[in-house]
């Protein structure tokens, strides 16, 4: 790879951090397609020349598959890693053989580290940067440990955050009493030369946390972008799919406009009905999973077959068998919504739509493929509740009729739960990168207030070639 300057720059710095340890931590941001992946690479074929040890991470399990497919071999998620330090293998066939141990940390943007306190439930705590530092300086032994944190400081902050923790000097030296220096990469590679995207982009930073400041009119942005009207987004989105299907996404602000999308789109994908559904159970054919679909993962899914991340897309090689439980009818919402699972053949695909080649089948929810737009709001928070919800009501169901214990571990009821992933939303999307995005501004000012300039800033940088806009936020649409 040939180095432009920055990151040439944050090379070299790299490589005299690695031989005094005069830094416990370096930030390295830039924007989407300048390149930190790559130098990633670098830093790590320096490191294996020298002997140094080194473990790369990532926030979502989608992450560390992308930098696994990109040669990282050894990446792992965050969660992961923290559970394996436990481990007493861990120790010996990883850490104690190296005097010297660099973590890379990708998606740093993403990495949480607050707490909310509620008047009339327990708080909910989220201090994953806290757990970090924690277990690594109690159970690492080397001499030397270097922090490599890594991503956009312009993108999505965590949840309950209007700033990134992990990209903050500030932060990680104040709160950890650590000492660290900050690198940014400056020369725009995804997108090609002719691109307005990183002009566009910039309207969109955020600077000294001005979470709340206002978009820029539309009358600034329009010479980078092409503006659509509401009615072509669908029309526009199948002219560029035909042309390829994987590369082309669009992005809304909520699930259920997603959905709307999604739905949409199966409408003129479809083929027809299959022969693997009752007509109660699918409220519209055309809504049926089928071969060549594409679909993305909402939970994180494991088995001894497979492990499949939140955000990651398959695409469906092959259907199988549907099969439906319905416990006794009641009066409550649950009672009265049947459970039905589809066996499908699937193949894990980059964003560009490259195979994994190693096929699996899963067993998937069709109520949260399908019913995730039929059913009414609270039907589906209660079909999603993770602890009073129809899935696990149903484990509860199944457990005291078979007196099993082990129901909880079963596919049958622990389903893969996906989406169609033609349409998702700005936070799916992000640390992904398509030639082709349309955005979808529809409800800006909805969902409790304005999206950030954050959020713009992410959809937008996820286009490496073409942008276009619909329902841009005006006094007049989104009051």
């Amino acid at each position: 790879m040939k180095l432009d300057e920055s990151q040439s720059f944050f090379l070299e710095k790299f490589k005299d951090h690695t031989k005094n340890f005069d830094v416990d931590f370096m930030i390295l941001t830039g924007s989407a397609g300048t390149g930190k992946t790559e130098l990633i690479k670098e830093c790590v074929e320096y490191l294996k020349n020298n002997n140094f040890g080194h473990q790369c991470l990532a926030f979502t399990g989608r992450a560390a598959s992308v930098l696994r497919s990109r040669g990282l071999e050894n990446a792992s998620t965050i969660t992961s890693w923290l559970y394996r330090l436990n481990n007493k293998d861990t120790h010996e066939k990883k850490l104690n053989p190296f005097d010297n141990f660099i973590f890379f940390i990708d998606e740093s943007s993403m990495i949480s580290n607050s707490a909310i306190i509620f008047d009339d439930k327990e708080p909910v705590l989220d201090f994953q940067l806290d757990e970090i530092m924690w277990s690594t300086f109690r159970h690492i032994k080397c001499k030397n440990i270097l922090f490599v944190f890594v991503g956009d400081k312009n993108q999505l902050p965590p949840i309950r955050h209007d700033y990134c923790p992990a990209l903050n000097e500030d932060y990680l030296s104040n709160r950890y009493g650590l000492i660290g220096k900050s690198y940014s990469l400056k020369t725009m590679h995804r997108q090609t030369s002719e691109s307005n995207i990183p002009k566009l982009a910039e309207n969109f930073l955020s600077f000294d946390n001005e979470f709340s400041r206002a978009i820029p009119p539309i009358a600034e942005i329009e010479k980078d972008v092409q503006i659509i009207d509401n009615s072509e987004v669908v029309d526009i989105f199948f002219d560029l799919y035909f042309e390829d299907k994987h590369d082309v996404k669009i992005i809304t602000a909520t699930n259920k406009k997603a959905d709307y999308y999604n739905f949409l789109i199966k409408e003129k994908l479809s083929t027809g009905k299959s022969k693997y559904f009752t007509p109660y159970q699918i409220p519209k054919d055309n809504l049926e999973p089928q071969k060549g679909d594409i679909l993305q993962i909402f939970k994180n899914s494991r088995n001894r077959n497979y492990e499949i991340f939140n955000g990651q897309f398959l695409e469906v090689l092959e259907l199988g068998r549907v099969t439906e439980t319905i416990l006794k009818k009641g009066n409550s919402i649950f009672d009265n919504i049947p459970f039905i699972t589809q066996q499908l053949k699937v193949d894990t695909i980059s964003d560009s739509g490259e195979r994994d080649s190693k096929p699996i089948f899963i067993e998937i929810s069709i109520d949260h493929l399908v019913n995730s737009y039929v059913l009414t709001k609270q039907e589906y928070e209660y079909f999603e509740d993770r602890d009073v919800g129809m899935l696990n009501k149903i484990r509860t169901y199944i457990e005291s009729i078979q007196n099993s214990k082990k129901i909880y571990y079963d596919k049958s009821y622990n389903p893969v739960l996906t989406r169609y992933g033609y349409a998702i939303t700005g936070h799916k999307a992000q640390g992904g990168g398509w030639k082709n995005i349309i955005i979808d501004f529809s409800g800006f000012n909805k969902d409790g207030g304005h999206l950030p300039p954050s959020w713009i800033y992410t959809a937008i940088t996820r286009a490496k070639s073409n942008l276009f806009i619909a329902n841009y936020p005006t006094e007049e649409n989104n009051e």
